[in-house]
């Protein structure tokens, strides 16, 4: 038989704390995700109710009661001094930067067959395209390089 919801707790591990739902006002993500979720729950009947839990699962552990006052006390400045930017935004800067420090590491080596075969290291490996597979990129470096069964079987037979 059908019973109607009638209770719904929410919980959440010491990753974002009782105090942070209390700034509700706040401009974290995580903040904004709970401001956005309450703005939803508000549209349930009001014989619904809604009751957020904190479940202090870490409780008695130094580094996380650091963690949990560095916390509080970062939610009683008044605004982050700097500019937020998002996982989606931030991600595509730091392949960037893992690529150019990839590459010149790549060019430190010094001129050989491989350097005149892949000048621009991270160029030349994601030929394949997006989504194409370490399979496919190996072979097609390899066949690029030179590096198969049928240029190399004479080192096979030694």
């Amino acid at each position: 038989m059908y019973t109607p919801l009638s209770a719904l707790h929410l919980g959440r591990s010491t990753g974002l704390t009782l105090s942070a739902l209390q700034a509700i006002q706040n401009k974290n993500f995580k903040v904004k995700d709970i401001r956005r979720l309450y703005n939803s729950i508000r549209k349930f009947p009001p014989y619904v109710h809604i009751s957020f839990v904190w479940i202090p699962a870490q409780v008695g552990i130094q580094g996380n009661e650091n963690v949990e006052t560095l916390a509080k006390a970062a939610l009683n400045k008044a605004s982050y001094p700097g500019k937020l930017i998002s996982w989606s935004d931030l991600k595509p800067k730091i392949n960037a930067y893992i690529h150019s420090v990839w590459q010149k590491k790549w060019d430190a080596e010094g001129a050989d067959k491989l350097h005149e075969i892949l000048p621009n290291l991270c160029e030349d490996l994601r030929r394949g395209g997006e989504g194409a597979g370490r399979k496919r990129e190996t072979v097609m470096c390899r066949l690029r390089v030179g590096h198969t069964w049928l240029t190399q079987s004479y080192l096979l037979k030694k």
